[in-house]
């Protein structure tokens, strides 16, 4: 999580996806919130940043899907 906590949440949550997802489920505004860093945001949702899921995920590739015949 150290990658995170110089970053604030609203950065986070417009550089990946997946992240607003992440702050929903811990309950981290990153809206109107955006400009905490991350361990704060995590700290006020009562979420230690070293325990809280990554909010970067890396997604793997989805193969294609050959249409039946």
């Amino acid at each position: 999580m150290q990658k995170y906590t110089t970053r604030t949440i609203g950065e986070i949550a417009v550089a990946q996806p997946t992240a607003p997802l992440v702050f929903e489920n811990l309950k981290i505004d990153y809206c109107c919130g955006g400009h905490i860093k991350f361990d704060e945001a995590c700290r006020k949702a009562g979420v230690e940043p070293d325990v809280a899921p990554p909010p970067v995920e890396p997604t793997p590739p989805v193969p294609p899907v050959e249409p039946k015949k």
